[in-house]
């Protein structure tokens, strides 16, 4: 299908009625197709009000819900008030720094809709936008507004993201309005329809965003070890080294090499603000440290704090550094199971109070640690990531006596992001073993701390493909929630 908008041989007129000129112009092959900003020029003769320039706010509310003040770039989002020069043409430049000619007044530009006036309010063919104002609103502007007229040149700066894709891609295809920003990376997740105009799409995003450097998209789903996923970079430089800006906190990584969701900002800074300064915190999935950091920082906490890429591991230590709490964030390269185990073993226990798990497509496979748990500590409250369809797994409201349940976010139409709060109970971890060392610990005979003797809990789960595999786009990516693989459930220790 061919798009206008691209260096190729075909033009096309605007269809307003209000526009003098308009060119655009179809790709003939999108995959090689450069985009032509001079083909957006336009020129737009437009009706125009001349007001005094203490009228401009007034007279902007009392017309601002009728649709018939022009806007930035011809569409209906801010107002176009520009100098009064004494002139009927100009630029659409909205800050225009030039002193008028005509004393204090402004020209408020009306839509392309407006037509041409005459000498006054009463020329104007019945019908059009200028007509549908109620008698006093009408009666309000010609008391303080002059008709004229005004040649609006509109270019391809003056276009908007959205409004530039609609006429590059081909009718019918959506345009991409919206993408996740990572430091100076912006990030989609494109249709298949969209690939052949990638390269298109990805420097008008760099054209309209000039804080960003790269573009990516995701060449495929989350299906490595440590769930990052393969991505191209379709337009801008090829440096995936960012730093990003979140709690007070900054982090650098390679987007690359890690998992990061600017989605979850508000997720990290609630889950945050229940921390106390006397809490010591677990966090399994770390990643690289958007709650470990900041509960640092921001709090006070002492973290341990665990990751099992090597990658993510590398950036926690240094945004640790960079956040000057690397005295309070101690970062392991562990296995989550023997992550939480060494806490267990270390003399004394090192007795966490709040524990992370932000691994939603499964950390509650993980769960089964906590029969482990040292009887004689206080039991912590754990905060476990989950995916659902219902509102929360019916086992959870059996199981769970005291606990709160909060939405994360909608992942899709079909899945729910939920977090899953409750004091771990007695009973998960209370059995003889545990008892008879808590006793021996509080009378001082020192008892050689015995293995459980417990259940085998369930296999963790697997990323691995087919039906386990979640659907394409973002809910693979919300299903990584953190750069955290899923290793195989290591053995029991032996009695």
């Amino acid at each position: 299908m061919d798009a206008p908008g691209l260096d190729t041989a075909h033009q096309q007129s605007a269809t307003s009625s209000s526009s003098s000129s308009s060119n655009t112009s179809a790709p003939t092959n999108p995959q090689t197709a450069v985009l032509d900003r001079e083909m957006f020029q336009e020129t737009l003769n437009l009706v125009a009000l001349r007001i005094p320039q203490r009228m401009t706010e007034p007279l902007l509310k009392r017309l601002g819900g009728y649709r018939i003040v022009m806007s930035q770039a011809a569409e209906i989002s801010a107002a176009v008030v520009i100098p009064d020069l004494g002139t009927t043409s100009g630029t659409s430049s909205t800050t225009a720094t030039a002193t008028p000619t005509k004393g204090d007044s402004r020209l408020l530009l009306l839509s392309e809709t407006v037509t041409e006036p005459g000498t006054g309010w009463d020329d104007v063919p019945r019908g059009s936008d200028l007509r549908q104002l109620p008698e006093e609103v009408r009666g309000y502007v010609l008391e303080n507004a002059e008709v004229t007229r005004y040649t609006l040149h509109l270019g391809y700066p003056h276009l908007s993201l959205e409004q530039v894709l609609r006429r590059v891609l081909p009718p019918g295809l959506p345009a991409v309005s919206s993408f996740e920003t990572i430091g100076h990376i912006a990030h989609l997740n494109l249709r298949d329809e969209h690939l052949p105009y990638r390269h298109l799409i990805g420097q008008v995003i760099l054209d309209k965003n000039p804080r960003l450097r790269s573009v990516v998209n995701k060449t495929h789903g989350i299906n490595t070890t440590f769930r990052t996923f393969a991505m191209e970079v379709i337009a801008g430089q090829e440096d995936l080294d960012t730093e990003v800006s979140e709690s007070r906190c900054r982090f650098a990584f390679n987007y690359g090499q890690v998992y990061w969701n600017s989605r979850l900002q508000a997720e990290h800074e609630r889950l945050l603000k229940k921390l106390k300064p006397a809490d010591i915190v677990c966090d399994m999935f770390a990643g690289v440290g958007p709650f470990a950091v900041p509960a640092a920082r921001n709090t006070g906490c002492q973290v341990y704090a665990n990751d099992l890429n090597p990658k993510s591991y590398e950036a926690l230590v240094s945004n640790a550094l960079r956040n000057k709490v690397q005295q309070l964030v101690r970062a392991h390269n562990m296995d989550a199971r023997d992550f939480v185990r060494a806490l267990y073993k270390e003399t004394p226990p090192v007795p966490f109070t709040q524990v992370i798990m932000n691994l939603p497509a499964s950390a509650e496979s993980f769960l089964d640690v906590f029969r482990e748990f040292p009887a004689e500590l206080k039991p912590p409250t754990i905060h476990c990531y989950v995916f659902t369809k219902d509102t929360i797994d019916p086992r959870a409201d059996c199981a769970l006596e005291e606990r709160e349940v909060y939405e994360v976010r909608d992942v899709s139409p079909k899945k729910l992001m939920m977090c899953v709060s409750f004091p771990l109970p007695r009973a998960a971890y209370s059995h003889p073993a545990h008892e008879e060392e808590a006793a021996a610990a509080e009378d001082g005979r020192g008892a050689k701390r015995k293995e459980p003797d417990v259940p085998d809990a369930p296999a963790p789960a697997r990323e691995v493909d087919g039906e386990e595999r979640e659907e394409e786009g973002e809910e693979e990516e919300e299903e990584a929630a953190g750069d955290r693989a899923v290793p195989p459930r290591p053995k029991k220790p032996k009695a």
